[in-house]
């Protein structure tokens, strides 16, 4: 792959020059510029984005990057990424439990002689419906830790805002969105329009749930923002707990993958154009900016 990549470079300008800083007998061969096309450091073997700033050694027809051109070590390209330490379904933890809380105060102060019977006979229909987002966000990065070759990036809050993004996976195939749901019913692709024509729709038992759609989507767009152009950004909803019939395959709506987590797992571990290097320096760079959601 780099040796490709070198013989690109050395059939076209490789970039604009935008300094030396290097000794005099290196800047008749040697120039620091941005890259107009990706390239790898001869040096360490990373890959350098297109824009990034690299030395071109137009005698050898090489590129090294400013941190081995700078004398610093190179980077082991077997070393994981450093990634934040985050738990699947944290923060919707955190939340149910606030929920809990604020809802047993409020019976014990309203009902002081009875609340005690009312709470062990009831309970918060929306806090208990954190708790079972929690436990299947819980469950599916159980599963999804397990896999060989990705990395992954449990419960990371949107900067800006107050949502999150259930998981982030780094795979060979590009950086995919997961949002995980653990509904009840069959799970099915319905036909928007009468025989069979318009858009589809997705069907959890007989309930319309296409709106889950369009938010895996923005999400979608929040990374896609982030990293480089050529990066595939793909979304998946995986129902946790759903009815899947006995030849059901997963599908696809807006550009949104509808799986279980068998088949999930099995999308993820398919070859693709990134290697481990580069999927260590996606996953670094999204840590960055997708901080962990919980609140420690």
């Amino acid at each position: 792959m780099g040796a490709a990549l070198s013989r690109r470079h050395s059939a076209q300008t490789p970039g604009h020059q935008v300094g030396t800083g290097l000794a005099d007998n290196e800047r008749v061969s040697v120039k620091v510029l941005r890259l107009r096309y990706p390239g790898t450091c001869a040096t360490c073997g990373r890959a350098l984005p297109k824009g990034t700033q690299a030395a071109w050694d137009d005698s050898t027809r090489t590129i090294t990057c400013d941190t081995c051109r700078n004398g610093s070590p190179p980077a082991d390209p077997f070393a994981g990424p450093n990634i934040s330490e985050s738990e699947a379904g944290a923060s919707a933890q955190q939340m149910y439990e606030r929920r809990h809380s604020n809802f047993e105060r409020q019976v014990r102060e309203q009902h002081p002689i009875i609340g005690g019977m009312l709470l062990a006979t009831g309970s918060d229909p929306s806090a208990e419906a954190w708790a079972k987002g929690a436990k299947g966000e819980r469950s599916l990065g159980a599963r999804l830790d397990r896999l060989s070759n990705v990395w992954v990036l449990h419960d990371r809050r949107i900067p800006g805002t107050k949502a999150n993004i259930d998981h982030l996976v780094v795979a060979p195939t590009g950086v995919w969105v997961v949002d995980a749901k653990r509904y009840k019913g069959r799970i099915e692709r319905r036909s928007g329009g009468p025989f069979g024509l318009g858009s589809g729709r997705l069907f959890v038992g007989n309930r319309d749930r296409t709106k889950l759609i369009g938010g895996v989507q923005g999400q979608v767009e929040v990374v896609r923002r982030l990293v480089p152009d050529e990066t595939p950004v793909r979304a998946a909803l995986c129902f946790v707990d759903g009815d899947w019939s006995l030849f059901s395959a997963p599908f696809n709506i807006d550009g949104v993958a509808a799986h279980w987590p068998k088949s999930l797992g099995k999308a993820l571990e398919v070859a693709g154009p990134l290697g481990r290097t580069e999927r260590g320096q996606l996953a670094e760079r999204l840590n960055q900016h997708f901080r962990p959601a919980a609140r420690s």
